[in-house]
């Protein structure tokens, strides 16, 4: 199976992971908008948690409204609940959204990291070479004080 790369579990609030059964995500407005308790049909939450599991493998950006929609359907209840599909997709949309932008942001913060690791070893490298040998040639000094200037500065940190 594919690593997970985000959870759309939680994200979506549609069921837990580790459920064995879910309930309806309509809301029931006589009750201050608290969740619907019917149960949804086993079929149904198997179907549930097969696209939620797919959906976790590939990046929310990459969510189709195709799917959001089957879910919708599979997660309302027939007799009351299909009418409110239009609201729950806005609030899945909505929540997709904003885990497609903590999903680019962490994947930036990766990329950085990834620099900053290579820019360690290349300073690293540098210095080691400093110290064999001995005091060094001025422009071997300037170069690893440059180097460390700029990933000071990449950092955020004074030097």
């Amino acid at each position: 199976m594919a690593p997970q790369i985000w959870d759309p579990y939680r994200i979506l609030n549609i069921t837990a992971r580790d459920s064995n059964m879910m309930h309806c995500v309509g809301h029931v407005d006589r009750y201050d908008g608290a969740r619907c308790r019917w149960k949804i049909p086993s079929n149904n939450f198997a179907e549930v948690c097969s696209i939620l599991d797919k959906m976790a493998t590939i990046p929310p950006n990459e969510v189709t409204a195709k799917t959001l929609l089957q879910l919708g359907r599979l997660s309302l209840c027939e007799d009351y609940h299909q009418y409110q599909k239009n609201r729950i997709l806005d609030e899945w949309d909505e929540k997709v959204e904003a885990a497609t932008k903590d999903y680019k942001r962490c994947e930036e913060l990766k990329t950085r990291c990834n620099e900053l690791i290579a820019d360690k070893e290349k300073l690293l490298a540098l210095l080691k070479e400093k110290v064999k040998q001995g005091d060094g040639e001025a422009s071997d000094d300037s170069e690893a004080e440059t180097y460390v200037e700029d990933v000071s500065e990449r950092l955020g940190t004074a030097t």
